[in-house]
């Protein structure tokens, strides 16, 4: 973007002296909120490629003096390095996010995107609830042939009214693995911002992202994205969300996150606990619900398991959250 929306970076890491195209690179973008997330999804990375040097840049409009504390922590735990690059969204704040379940950081990967372009040959993308179950080399070993990037088909989305793309290459925006040298002077952002602001769509910037890079993406197994949704497990629907033993990075999709207080009934979520317990977050307490959805859901988890004082508790809340 021609603004400069990066207002400042600041490294959680003490300064190392390597070579740069030795680490592998990966880059989230979140709100002060998910950092939770972030900070345990990269502590799943440090755990399972202990051997891997690499580099992590956080994108964010805000983080807490107490969260910038708890990243550098990780980073002297590990030995790892982690950047964080604070930005001026102001211009990001009126873009369409399609669901109140999102707000307008759904956009910060963009920035990392078009920062590193010039920078660096590739770099992986990751949400923060994304938690990495097996080491990385399949992934590091793939090549991108002509290919600007490398995705994970997303089947669960209605494609029929995006005409400019091929359905059976429509992919996920969770996880996106980019070949930057093909990506030189892109100015990513702002092509998305002008498709999304003609459109109307029900997945705003991950529509975008396919229309752009809908003929140049190679998609990948599964494995490198599977989604699991927690609270499908209220309706039993286990069968449409699967971990197996080949998945790498499992994809907590949904309103109910594994970093939720109410989340923790079920053995899907102890790949993320065994992330936390070794983590800066261990003994930070579990996240409370913000939103009328979140109560709704937690309520709903609550009276499952047997919980049904408390499961009522929850549904007053979410009645008086919603209607006033």
């Amino acid at each position: 973007m021609k603004q400069n929306i990066i207002k400042h970076i600041k490294d959680a890491h003490t300064h190392q002296n390597d070579n740069v195209e030795s680490r592998v690179n990966i880059t989230y973008g979140a709100d002060d909120l998910f950092l939770y997330g972030t900070g345990v999804s990269i502590t799943s990375l440090l755990l399972n490629n202990p051997e891997t040097p690499f580099h992590f840049h956080i994108f964010s409009n805000n983080v807490s003096l107490s969260n910038y504390h708890l990243f550098e922590k990780l980073a002297q735990q590990y030995h790892t390095k982690i950047t964080f690059y604070i930005l001026d969204d102001d211009i990001l704040k009126s873009l369409p996010t399609a669901s109140k379940s999102w707000n307008h950081s759904i956009y910060f990967r963009l920035i990392a995107v078009d920062y590193f372009a010039s920078k660096l040959d590739s770099i992986i993308y990751l949400d923060s609830d994304i938690i990495c179950k097996k080491n990385l080399s399949s992934l590091l070993s793939e090549s991108f042939g002509d290919a600007a990037l490398i995705a994970v088909h997303d089947n669960y989305v209605d494609t029929s009214k995006i005409k400019e793309i091929i359905p059976e290459l429509y992919f996920n925006s969770g996880f996106l693995y980019f070949n930057l040298t093909k990506l030189r002077q892109s100015d990513l952002t702002e092509k998305v911002i002008s498709i999304v602001t003609k459109n109307n769509f029900s997945h705003p910037d991950q529509d975008a992202l396919n229309i752009i890079f809908n003929s140049s993406v190679k998609i990948v197994d599964h494995r490198f994205n599977s989604f699991f949704n927690i609270d499908s497990l209220i309706k039993n629907k286990r069968k449409k969300f699967k971990i197996t033993p080949d998945t790498i990075f499992i994809h907590y999709v949904g309103v109910t996150k594994p970093w939720h207080e109410w989340a923790q009934y079920y053995n899907d979520v102890n790949y993320f606990k065994v992330a936390r317990d070794n983590s800066p977050w261990a003994t930070s307490p579990l996240l409370c619900p913000s939103t009328y959805k979140q109560l709704s859901r937690k309520s709903t988890h609550l009276r499952k398991n047997g919980q049904l004082f408390y499961a009522f508790i929850s549904y007053i809340k979410y009645l008086a959250k919603k209607h006033f």
